[in-house]
């Protein structure tokens, strides 16, 4: 049964690709810093999430069993004590759903349903998760041009593809890519005012993007308040009105009344959304 959208507290799905030694586990435990004040790094790299507990305030549980059932255990028990959650690594999971497969295609009639349940465990955990996974890399002979001005062949090394189901950043709201700088590049994103941007060393900055995004999500809106109840005549959507916009006169304010067209036959419905868009846009 369908129901009106409404706000509703938003938490964070971030994706972090990059080869090894792009840093990775300590931009994820930087961000989540940002984020929350409490963190459980869910560790698959033989201990090394541990390197950075003099920098970060945060509890680790080390996982031997990549098998998804077991990520889905430990992601549960984080669930309400934590306010986010990091999987490091996430790649770990797709290798044990290719041993359960085995190169047998009919195999993926089992494996599917396993990485199916460990996603939407992801999806509907109730705070902000945080999955980083390697990325393969090559070398390739790149120009460069050296002091004395000549240019010469240089290898350098690049990251690839994620290790993880192709389709994988599709599951999250933003995924980006780490290079060997460091550096993060957005990707993928829900969230439009950090699309395509670059971050070098993520950490707070980031995380105060992230939770300006977050907070608008999960802001009331003039809509939900539904402040038409209350109105008797048109002088009363024009008084509500100006009380939002003391700078706007009055005469303005009636002239727009006039030309609204009604919102499905409701002419305050239409009011309220113009002016939610007017003040968002004064925003902006």
């Amino acid at each position: 049964m369908f129901k009106k959208a409404a706000s509703r507290e938003t938490f964070i799905r971030l994706a972090i690709s990059g080869p090894s030694g792009s840093g990775k586990t300590y931009s994820a435990l930087a961000i989540a810093a940002g984020l929350g004040k409490r963190t459980a790094l869910i560790d698959t790299e033989h201990g090394s999430g541990s390197r950075y507990s003099n920098r970060f305030e945060y509890d680790v549980a080390e996982l031997s069993d990549f098998h998804p059932y077991q990520y889905i255990k430990l992601i549960e028990m984080a669930e309400g004590s934590y306010d986010v959650i990091i999987i490091d690594s996430f790649s770990h999971a797709w290798l044990s759903i290719l041993e359960i497969v085995d190169s047998n295609f009919s195999n993926w009639a089992k494996a599917r349903p396993i990485e199916r349940k460990l996603i939407d465990t992801i999806l509907r955990t109730k705070c902000h998760i945080i999955a980083t996974m390697r990325s393969k890399t090559e070398w390739v002979m790149e120009s460069r041009t050296n002091k004395k001005g000549v240019s010469t062949l240089s290898p350098q090394r690049i990251g690839l593809a994620p290790v993880q189901n192709n389709s994988i950043e599709y599951e999250f709201d933003i995924a980006g890519e780490m290079d060997y700088n460091h550096l993060l590049t957005i990707t993928k994103s829900r969230a439009s005012s950090i699309s395509n941007k670059t971050y070098l060393c993520p950490g707070k900055a980031f995380a105060d993007d992230l939770q300006d995004w977050i907070d608008d999500l999960s802001s009331p809106t003039l809509l939900d308040a539904r402040p038409w109840k209350d109105w008797e005549s048109p002088e009363d959507a024009i008084e509500w009105a100006q009380k939002l916009m003391p700078e706007i006169s009055r005469d303005f304010l009636d002239s727009k009344w006039q030309e609204l067209t009604a919102e499905d036959g409701k002419k305050a419905l239409a009011w309220v959304q113009y002016i939610q868009e007017t003040l968002k846009s004064d925003f902006e």
